[in-house]
Protein backbone atom coordinates (compact mmCIF):
# COMPACT_ATOMS: atom_id res chain seq x y z
CA UNK A 1 0.00 0.00 0.00
CA UNK A 2 1.40 3.36 -1.03
CA UNK A 3 1.28 6.08 1.59
CA UNK A 4 2.69 9.19 0.03
CA UNK A 5 1.69 12.88 -0.15
CA UNK A 6 1.80 14.19 -3.70
CA UNK A 7 2.11 17.94 -4.19
CA UNK A 8 2.26 19.26 -7.74
CA UNK A 9 3.88 16.07 -8.93
CA UNK A 10 3.06 15.06 -12.52
CA UNK A 11 4.27 11.43 -12.33
CA UNK A 12 5.11 8.74 -9.82
CA UNK A 13 6.86 5.40 -10.37
CA UNK A 14 6.04 2.27 -8.42
CA UNK A 15 7.40 -1.26 -8.40
CA UNK A 16 5.36 -4.35 -9.31
CA UNK A 17 4.82 -5.20 -5.60
CA UNK A 18 3.27 -1.75 -4.92
CA UNK A 19 0.05 -2.69 -6.67
CA UNK A 20 -2.44 -1.45 -4.05
CA UNK A 21 -2.93 2.35 -4.24
CA UNK A 22 -5.23 4.66 -2.27
CA UNK A 23 -5.78 8.23 -3.44
CA UNK A 24 -7.14 10.99 -1.12
CA UNK A 25 -8.12 14.30 -2.64
CA UNK A 26 -9.90 17.56 -1.66
CA UNK A 27 -11.28 20.59 -3.53
CA UNK A 28 -10.10 24.12 -2.70
CA UNK A 29 -13.55 25.32 -1.73
CA UNK A 30 -14.05 25.77 1.99
CA UNK A 31 -17.57 27.26 1.90
CA UNK A 32 -19.95 24.48 2.70
CA UNK A 33 -17.28 21.96 1.74
CA UNK A 34 -19.67 19.14 2.53
CA UNK A 35 -21.54 20.08 -0.65
CA UNK A 36 -18.47 19.59 -2.85
CA UNK A 37 -18.81 16.57 -5.14
CA UNK A 38 -16.01 14.50 -6.73
CA UNK A 39 -15.43 12.22 -9.71
CA UNK A 40 -12.34 10.19 -10.66
CA UNK A 41 -11.07 7.54 -13.01
CA UNK A 42 -7.86 5.64 -13.61
CA UNK A 43 -7.05 5.72 -17.29
CA UNK A 44 -5.48 2.50 -18.45
CA UNK A 45 -7.64 0.60 -16.01
CA UNK A 46 -11.14 2.01 -16.62
CA UNK A 47 -12.87 4.23 -19.17
CA UNK A 48 -15.77 5.84 -17.27
CA UNK A 49 -15.76 8.43 -14.50
CA UNK A 50 -16.68 7.33 -11.01
CA UNK A 51 -19.04 9.91 -9.38
CA UNK A 52 -18.70 9.40 -5.62
CA UNK A 53 -20.49 12.42 -4.16
CA UNK A 54 -18.51 14.02 -1.35
CA UNK A 55 -16.30 10.96 -0.81
CA UNK A 56 -12.67 12.07 -1.02
CA UNK A 57 -10.75 8.80 -1.55
CA UNK A 58 -10.22 6.05 -4.13
CA UNK A 59 -8.49 2.69 -3.78
CA UNK A 60 -7.18 0.34 -6.51
CA UNK A 61 -5.79 -3.14 -5.90
CA UNK A 62 -3.88 -5.71 -7.93
CA UNK A 63 -2.87 -3.33 -10.65
CA UNK A 64 -0.82 -4.90 -13.43
CA UNK A 65 2.53 -3.36 -14.38
CA UNK A 66 2.01 -0.61 -16.93
CA UNK A 67 1.24 3.09 -17.42
CA UNK A 68 -1.81 4.74 -15.84
CA UNK A 69 -3.19 8.25 -15.31
CA UNK A 70 -5.30 9.01 -12.26
CA UNK A 71 -7.71 11.89 -12.95
CA UNK A 72 -9.99 13.64 -10.48
CA UNK A 73 -12.39 16.61 -10.78
CA UNK A 74 -14.70 18.41 -8.35
CA UNK A 75 -17.83 20.63 -8.29
CA UNK A 76 -18.73 23.57 -5.97
CA UNK A 77 -21.93 24.31 -4.13
CA UNK A 78 -23.65 25.38 -7.34
CA UNK A 79 -22.79 22.07 -8.96
CA UNK A 80 -20.33 23.64 -11.35
CA UNK A 81 -17.60 21.14 -12.31
CA UNK A 82 -14.01 21.92 -12.91
CA UNK A 83 -13.65 19.96 -16.13
CA UNK A 84 -9.86 20.38 -16.26
CA UNK A 85 -9.38 18.70 -12.89
CA UNK A 86 -6.00 17.27 -12.11
CA UNK A 87 -4.09 14.31 -13.53
CA UNK A 88 -1.34 12.20 -12.06
CA UNK A 89 0.73 9.85 -14.25
CA UNK A 90 1.56 6.51 -12.64
CA UNK A 91 4.03 3.91 -13.90
CA UNK A 92 4.20 0.47 -12.30
CA UNK A 93 7.40 -1.26 -13.40
CA UNK A 94 7.24 -5.01 -14.09
CA UNK A 95 9.50 -7.55 -12.36
CA UNK A 96 12.81 -8.15 -14.14
CA UNK A 97 11.67 -11.51 -15.48
CA UNK A 98 8.89 -9.75 -17.41
CA UNK A 99 11.08 -7.09 -18.96
CA UNK A 100 11.87 -7.20 -22.71
CA UNK A 101 15.60 -7.35 -22.17
CA UNK A 102 15.28 -10.35 -19.84
CA UNK A 103 13.03 -12.13 -22.33
CA UNK A 104 15.56 -11.44 -25.08
CA UNK A 105 18.35 -12.88 -22.93
CA UNK A 106 16.29 -16.00 -22.17
CA UNK A 107 15.43 -16.40 -25.87
CA UNK A 108 19.10 -16.03 -26.80
CA UNK A 109 20.12 -18.60 -24.16
CA UNK A 110 17.47 -21.04 -25.44
CA UNK A 111 18.68 -20.59 -29.01
CA UNK A 112 22.30 -21.18 -27.94
CA UNK A 113 21.31 -24.29 -25.95
CA UNK A 114 19.27 -25.60 -28.89
CA UNK A 115 22.18 -25.05 -31.27
CA UNK A 116 24.58 -26.77 -28.87
CA UNK A 117 22.21 -29.75 -28.48
CA UNK A 118 21.70 -29.99 -32.25
CA UNK A 119 25.45 -29.79 -32.79
CA UNK A 120 26.04 -32.56 -30.22
CA UNK A 121 23.38 -34.75 -31.85
CA UNK A 122 24.81 -34.13 -35.33
CA UNK A 123 28.31 -34.87 -34.06
CA UNK A 124 27.16 -38.14 -32.49
CA UNK A 125 25.32 -39.09 -35.69
CA UNK A 126 28.43 -38.33 -37.76
CA UNK A 127 30.57 -40.33 -35.34
CA UNK A 128 28.11 -43.23 -35.52
CA UNK A 129 28.14 -43.12 -39.33
CA UNK A 130 31.93 -42.92 -39.31
CA UNK A 131 32.17 -45.89 -36.94
CA UNK A 132 29.72 -47.91 -39.05
CA UNK A 133 31.72 -47.12 -42.18
CA UNK A 134 34.93 -48.06 -40.39
CA UNK A 135 33.43 -51.34 -39.24
CA UNK A 136 32.20 -52.08 -42.76
CA UNK A 137 35.60 -51.22 -44.23
CA UNK A 138 37.42 -53.41 -41.74
CA UNK A 139 34.97 -56.26 -42.27
CA UNK A 140 35.50 -56.05 -46.02
CA UNK A 141 39.26 -55.97 -45.57
CA UNK A 142 39.04 -59.00 -43.33
CA UNK A 143 37.01 -60.77 -45.99
CA UNK A 144 39.62 -59.89 -48.62
CA UNK A 145 42.31 -61.21 -46.27
CA UNK A 146 40.40 -64.51 -46.12
CA UNK A 147 39.90 -64.67 -49.85
CA UNK A 148 43.49 -64.06 -51.00
CA UNK A 149 44.83 -67.33 -49.47
CA UNK A 150 41.72 -69.13 -50.79
CA UNK A 151 42.41 -67.93 -54.33
CA UNK A 152 46.14 -68.63 -54.09
CA UNK A 153 45.48 -72.12 -52.75
CA UNK A 154 43.28 -72.95 -55.77
CA UNK A 155 46.00 -71.82 -58.19
CA UNK A 156 48.70 -73.78 -56.37
CA UNK A 157 46.46 -76.84 -56.44
CA UNK A 158 46.35 -76.59 -60.22
CA UNK A 159 50.15 -76.37 -60.39
CA UNK A 160 50.47 -79.42 -58.18
CA UNK A 161 48.04 -81.34 -60.40
CA UNK A 162 50.14 -80.55 -63.50
CA UNK A 163 53.31 -81.66 -61.71
CA UNK A 164 51.71 -84.88 -60.52
CA UNK A 165 50.73 -85.86 -64.08
CA UNK A 166 54.31 -85.15 -65.25
CA UNK A 167 53.51 -82.02 -67.29
CA UNK A 168 56.66 -80.28 -66.09
CA UNK A 169 56.96 -77.71 -68.87
CA UNK A 170 53.32 -76.72 -68.58
CA UNK A 171 53.70 -76.57 -64.81
CA UNK A 172 56.67 -74.21 -65.11
CA UNK A 173 54.78 -72.01 -67.59
CA UNK A 174 51.78 -72.12 -65.29
CA UNK A 175 54.02 -71.22 -62.37
CA UNK A 176 55.47 -68.27 -64.30
CA UNK A 177 52.02 -66.94 -65.16
CA UNK A 178 50.91 -67.59 -61.61
CA UNK A 179 53.81 -65.49 -60.26
CA UNK A 180 52.60 -62.59 -62.42
CA UNK A 181 49.07 -63.11 -61.17
CA UNK A 182 50.26 -63.37 -57.58
CA UNK A 183 52.13 -60.08 -57.91
CA UNK A 184 49.00 -58.37 -59.26
CA UNK A 185 46.87 -59.94 -56.52
CA UNK A 186 49.17 -58.76 -53.74
CA UNK A 187 49.25 -55.26 -55.21
CA UNK A 188 45.46 -55.12 -55.40
CA UNK A 189 45.08 -56.46 -51.86
CA UNK A 190 46.51 -53.20 -50.54
CA UNK A 191 43.27 -51.43 -51.45
CA UNK A 192 39.57 -52.08 -51.18
CA UNK A 193 39.10 -50.51 -54.61
CA UNK A 194 41.34 -50.78 -57.65
CA UNK A 195 41.29 -49.44 -61.20
CA UNK A 196 39.25 -51.47 -63.66
CA UNK A 197 42.39 -51.78 -65.79
CA UNK A 198 44.15 -53.62 -62.96
CA UNK A 199 41.14 -55.86 -62.43
CA UNK A 200 41.13 -56.72 -66.15
CA UNK A 201 44.79 -57.73 -65.93
CA UNK A 202 44.03 -60.06 -63.00
CA UNK A 203 41.02 -61.58 -64.79
CA UNK A 204 42.96 -62.18 -68.01
CA UNK A 205 45.81 -63.87 -66.14
CA UNK A 206 43.37 -65.93 -64.09
CA UNK A 207 41.36 -67.04 -67.14
CA UNK A 208 44.57 -67.94 -68.97
CA UNK A 209 45.63 -70.13 -66.04
CA UNK A 210 42.20 -71.73 -65.81
CA UNK A 211 42.21 -72.36 -69.59
CA UNK A 212 45.50 -74.24 -69.10
CA UNK A 213 43.96 -76.09 -66.19
CA UNK A 214 40.97 -77.07 -68.39
CA UNK A 215 43.42 -78.09 -71.13
CA UNK A 216 42.00 -75.41 -73.47
CA UNK A 217 38.54 -76.95 -73.30
CA UNK A 218 36.67 -73.66 -72.92
CA UNK A 219 36.74 -70.28 -74.67
CA UNK A 220 36.51 -66.94 -72.91
CA UNK A 221 36.01 -63.36 -74.00
CA UNK A 222 36.41 -60.07 -72.10
CA UNK A 223 34.67 -57.04 -73.62
CA UNK A 224 34.92 -53.44 -72.40
CA UNK A 225 32.51 -50.93 -73.93
CA UNK A 226 34.09 -47.87 -75.59
CA UNK A 227 32.29 -45.61 -73.09
CA UNK A 228 34.10 -47.29 -70.17
CA UNK A 229 37.52 -45.88 -69.27
CA UNK A 230 39.41 -48.67 -67.44
CA UNK A 231 42.02 -46.22 -66.14
CA UNK A 232 39.50 -43.84 -64.54
CA UNK A 233 36.86 -46.24 -63.22
CA UNK A 234 37.55 -48.11 -60.00
CA UNK A 235 35.77 -51.19 -58.66
CA UNK A 236 36.03 -53.27 -55.46
CA UNK A 237 39.01 -55.58 -55.63
CA UNK A 238 38.35 -59.34 -56.01
CA UNK A 239 34.68 -58.71 -56.72
CA UNK A 240 34.41 -60.60 -60.02
CA UNK A 241 36.90 -63.46 -59.82
CA UNK A 242 34.79 -65.68 -57.48
CA UNK A 243 31.80 -65.45 -59.85
CA UNK A 244 34.03 -66.39 -62.80
CA UNK A 245 35.52 -69.26 -60.78
CA UNK A 246 32.02 -70.44 -59.89
CA UNK A 247 30.94 -70.27 -63.55
CA UNK A 248 33.95 -72.34 -64.61
CA UNK A 249 33.88 -75.05 -61.95
CA UNK A 250 30.16 -75.42 -61.45
CA UNK A 251 28.69 -74.28 -64.77
CA UNK A 252 31.17 -75.32 -67.46
CA UNK A 253 33.17 -78.17 -65.94
CA UNK A 254 30.22 -80.62 -66.14
CA UNK A 255 29.08 -79.46 -69.59
CA UNK A 256 29.78 -81.50 -72.69
CA UNK A 257 30.56 -79.83 -75.96
CA UNK A 258 31.34 -76.17 -76.60
CA UNK A 259 32.08 -74.21 -73.40
CA UNK A 260 31.98 -70.43 -73.46
CA UNK A 261 32.48 -67.71 -70.87
CA UNK A 262 31.89 -64.01 -71.52
CA UNK A 263 32.74 -61.04 -69.28
CA UNK A 264 31.57 -57.55 -70.29
CA UNK A 265 31.63 -54.03 -68.83
CA UNK A 266 29.14 -51.36 -69.90
CA UNK A 267 27.69 -48.10 -68.56
CA UNK A 268 24.04 -47.64 -67.64
CA UNK A 269 22.62 -44.10 -67.43
CA UNK A 270 26.20 -42.81 -67.29
CA UNK A 271 26.37 -43.41 -63.53
CA UNK A 272 26.28 -47.21 -63.19
CA UNK A 273 28.98 -49.65 -64.19
CA UNK A 274 27.35 -52.92 -65.24
CA UNK A 275 29.54 -56.04 -64.97
CA UNK A 276 28.01 -59.03 -66.75
CA UNK A 277 29.37 -62.60 -66.49
CA UNK A 278 27.71 -65.13 -68.80
CA UNK A 279 28.37 -68.83 -69.35
CA UNK A 280 26.65 -71.53 -71.39
CA UNK A 281 26.96 -74.08 -68.62
CA UNK A 282 24.52 -76.48 -67.04
CA UNK A 283 22.76 -73.94 -64.83
CA UNK A 284 22.50 -73.55 -61.09
CA UNK A 285 19.89 -76.22 -60.43
CA UNK A 286 21.82 -78.98 -62.18
CA UNK A 287 25.11 -77.77 -60.66
CA UNK A 288 23.53 -77.90 -57.18
CA UNK A 289 22.28 -81.45 -57.83
CA UNK A 290 25.73 -82.62 -58.94
CA UNK A 291 27.37 -80.77 -56.08
CA UNK A 292 25.05 -82.48 -53.59
CA UNK A 293 26.07 -85.91 -54.85
CA UNK A 294 29.76 -85.03 -54.84
CA UNK A 295 31.95 -86.00 -51.90
CA UNK A 296 33.44 -82.50 -52.07
CA UNK A 297 30.17 -80.65 -51.74
CA UNK A 298 31.63 -77.68 -49.93
CA UNK A 299 30.28 -74.21 -50.54
CA UNK A 300 32.60 -71.92 -52.50
CA UNK A 301 34.39 -69.83 -49.90
CA UNK A 302 35.20 -67.09 -52.39
CA UNK A 303 31.58 -66.73 -53.53
CA UNK A 304 30.35 -66.70 -49.94
CA UNK A 305 32.82 -63.95 -49.04
CA UNK A 306 31.83 -61.86 -52.06
CA UNK A 307 28.14 -62.09 -51.14
CA UNK A 308 28.99 -60.87 -47.65
CA UNK A 309 31.03 -58.00 -49.12
CA UNK A 310 28.18 -56.94 -51.40
CA UNK A 311 25.75 -57.01 -48.45
CA UNK A 312 28.10 -54.73 -46.53
CA UNK A 313 28.48 -52.43 -49.52
CA UNK A 314 24.68 -52.22 -49.94
CA UNK A 315 24.41 -50.90 -46.39
CA UNK A 316 26.51 -47.92 -47.51
CA UNK A 317 24.86 -47.53 -50.91
CA UNK A 318 21.66 -49.34 -51.85
CA UNK A 319 22.26 -48.61 -55.56
CA UNK A 320 24.69 -51.53 -55.61
CA UNK A 321 22.90 -54.54 -57.08
CA UNK A 322 23.63 -58.23 -57.70
CA UNK A 323 21.50 -60.56 -59.80
CA UNK A 324 22.19 -64.21 -60.67
CA UNK A 325 19.81 -65.87 -63.11
CA UNK A 326 19.65 -68.92 -65.33
CA UNK A 327 19.06 -68.38 -69.06
CA UNK A 328 16.65 -70.81 -70.71
CA UNK A 329 15.74 -71.86 -74.26
CA UNK A 330 12.20 -71.66 -75.60
CA UNK A 331 11.63 -75.26 -74.62
CA UNK A 332 12.56 -74.50 -71.01
CA UNK A 333 15.96 -76.11 -71.01
CA UNK A 334 18.83 -74.24 -69.40
CA UNK A 335 21.34 -72.63 -71.74
CA UNK A 336 23.56 -70.98 -69.14
CA UNK A 337 23.83 -68.61 -66.19
CA UNK A 338 24.21 -64.82 -66.07
CA UNK A 339 25.60 -62.75 -63.20
CA UNK A 340 24.93 -58.99 -63.29
CA UNK A 341 26.64 -56.62 -60.86
CA UNK A 342 25.80 -52.91 -60.85
CA UNK A 343 28.11 -50.40 -59.17
CA UNK A 344 27.38 -46.65 -58.82
CA UNK A 345 30.32 -44.73 -60.26
CA UNK A 346 29.81 -41.55 -58.23
CA UNK A 347 30.00 -43.33 -54.87
CA UNK A 348 33.02 -45.59 -55.39
CA UNK A 349 36.02 -44.24 -53.46
CA UNK A 350 39.21 -43.82 -55.45
CA UNK A 351 41.54 -44.97 -52.71
CA UNK A 352 41.65 -46.37 -49.22
CA UNK A 353 41.39 -43.97 -46.23
CA UNK A 354 44.68 -43.12 -44.56
CA UNK A 355 43.53 -44.22 -41.13
CA UNK A 356 43.18 -47.80 -42.33
CA UNK A 357 46.79 -48.09 -43.53
CA UNK A 358 48.01 -49.85 -40.38
CA UNK A 359 45.24 -52.42 -40.64
CA UNK A 360 45.99 -52.89 -44.33
CA UNK A 361 49.67 -53.45 -43.55
CA UNK A 362 48.75 -56.29 -41.19
CA UNK A 363 46.44 -57.87 -43.75
CA UNK A 364 48.93 -57.53 -46.59
CA UNK A 365 51.75 -58.96 -44.47
CA UNK A 366 49.62 -61.93 -43.46
CA UNK A 367 48.52 -62.48 -47.06
CA UNK A 368 52.06 -62.28 -48.42
CA UNK A 369 53.37 -64.65 -45.76
CA UNK A 370 50.57 -67.12 -46.54
CA UNK A 371 51.26 -66.82 -50.28
CA UNK A 372 55.00 -67.30 -49.76
CA UNK A 373 54.43 -70.38 -47.63
CA UNK A 374 52.05 -71.89 -50.20
CA UNK A 375 54.42 -71.08 -53.07
CA UNK A 376 57.40 -72.56 -51.22
CA UNK A 377 55.41 -75.70 -50.47
CA UNK A 378 54.49 -76.02 -54.16
CA UNK A 379 58.12 -75.64 -55.20
CA UNK A 380 59.18 -78.29 -52.66
CA UNK A 381 56.52 -80.67 -53.97
CA UNK A 382 57.69 -80.00 -57.51
CA UNK A 383 61.33 -80.78 -56.61
CA UNK A 384 60.31 -83.95 -54.79
CA UNK A 385 58.34 -85.19 -57.77
CA UNK A 386 61.19 -84.45 -60.16
CA UNK A 387 63.61 -86.42 -57.90
CA UNK A 388 61.23 -89.34 -57.80
CA UNK A 389 60.96 -89.31 -61.59
CA UNK A 390 64.77 -89.32 -61.96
Amino acid sequence: VLNRTINETSEIKLTYDQSVITFEFSALNFIQSENNHYAYKLEGFEDDWNYVGNKRSATYTNLEPGHYAFKVKASNNDDVWNENGISLAITITPPFWETWWFKCIIAAICIVIALVVINIIRKRVREKIKINKLIAELEMKALIAQMNPHFIFNCLTSIQELIMINKQEEAMHYLNQFSRLLRAVLQSSEKNFIALEQELTILELYLELEAMRFDKQFHYNIHVDHAVDPEEIVIPSFLLQPFIENALWHGLMHKKGDRKLSVSFTLENEDLLVCRIEDNGIGREEAARIKKKSLKANQSLGLKIIRERINLMKKQNDAIDLKIMDDVHKDGSVKGTTVIIKLPLSNIPADKPVEYSAFNAKINTATKVQASENLSQAMMNNSALQNEKV
